[in-house]
C-alpha cells in the first residue's frame, strides 16, 4: 500500500476508534505490533490497545496478549506459561482456534497428552490446519484410533469447506491491503462469526 493509502487506511481505522469499535482497536494493535502502515513498531503501545478492546470485550484481544506472554515480550515482563494459558484460555472460550491450538502446545510441554489431544482436536474441528497436523501425528503414533481420527477429519474436511468461498479467498489474498475490518461485517453472518 502506498503512504497516501496508508494515511487513509490508518483515518478510516481511527475513525472506527472513536466510535469505540473494539475490532478496529484490535487491527490498529496489530498495525503497532509489526509496524505496518507507516507506523513504527511499538510492543507497549499495541499492548495499551489490545488491553483496550479486551476491555470492550474483544475476545480476541487475550489471544495477542497470551502471545505476549509466551514468547515473553519484554512489555509483559517476559515469559509466563501461566498467563500465557489464562489468556488463550478466555480467547478459546470465544471460539479462537489459534488459541485452542495454543492451550493443546502448553498441555504437550507440560506432558499432558490426553489434554493436549483434546484441544487439538476441538481446534481442529473448528477447521484449523495445525492442529489438525497434530491430530495426525497423535494418530500415527498410536494416542487415537482411526474412528476417533476418522470422525475429527471428517469435521476438519466441513469445516474448511464452509469457510471457502469467493470473498473468503479474495480477503485471504488482500487481507493486509483492507484498511479497516468494515469489509468483514458485510460478510454473511456464519463467515463474521468464525472471524473470517
Amino acid at each position: 500500500m502506498s503512504p497516501s493509502g496508508d494515511t487513509e487506511a490508518l483515518a478510516a481505522l481511527k475513525k472506527r476508534i472513536d466510535l469505540g469499535d473494539p475490532e478496529a482497536m484490535f487491527n490498529f494493535a496489530c498495525k503497532y505490533d509489526k509496524g505496518t502502515m507507516g507506523l513504527r513498531q511499538d510492543s507497549r503501545r499495541a499492548l495499551e490497545i489490545f488491553r483496550n478492546a479486551l476491555e470492550l470485550g474483544y475476545s480476541d484481544a487475550h489471544w495477542a496478549i497470551g502471545e505476549y506472554y509466551f514468547f515473553g515480550n519484554e512489555v509483559v515482563g517476559g515469559k509466563c506459561l501461566k498467563k500465557a494459558k489464562y489468556h488463550w484460555e478466555q480467547s478459546a472460550m470465544g471460539g479462537h482456534a489459534m488459541s485452542r491450538h495454543n492451550l493443546g502446545v502448553i498441555e504437550a510441554l507440560g506432558g499432558n497428552t490426553k489434554k493436549s489431544i483434546r484441544h487439538f482436536k476441538i481446534s481442529a474441528e473448528a477447521g484449523f490446519e495445525l492442529s489438525m497436523k497434530e491430530m495426525t501425528r497423535e494418530f500415527m503414533n498410536g494416542r487415537i484410533g482411526l474412528e476417533e481420527y476418522d470422525s475429527v477429519e471428517q469435521a476438519f474436511d466441513k469445516a474448511q469447506e464452509d469457510l471457502k468461498s469467493e470473498k473468503r479467498d479474495w480477503v485471504n489474498a488482500n487481507k493486509y491491503f483492507l484498511p479497516t475490518s468494515g469489509f468483514i461485517n458485510n460478510l454473511p453472518d456464519e463467515r463474521k462469526r468464525r472471524g473470517l
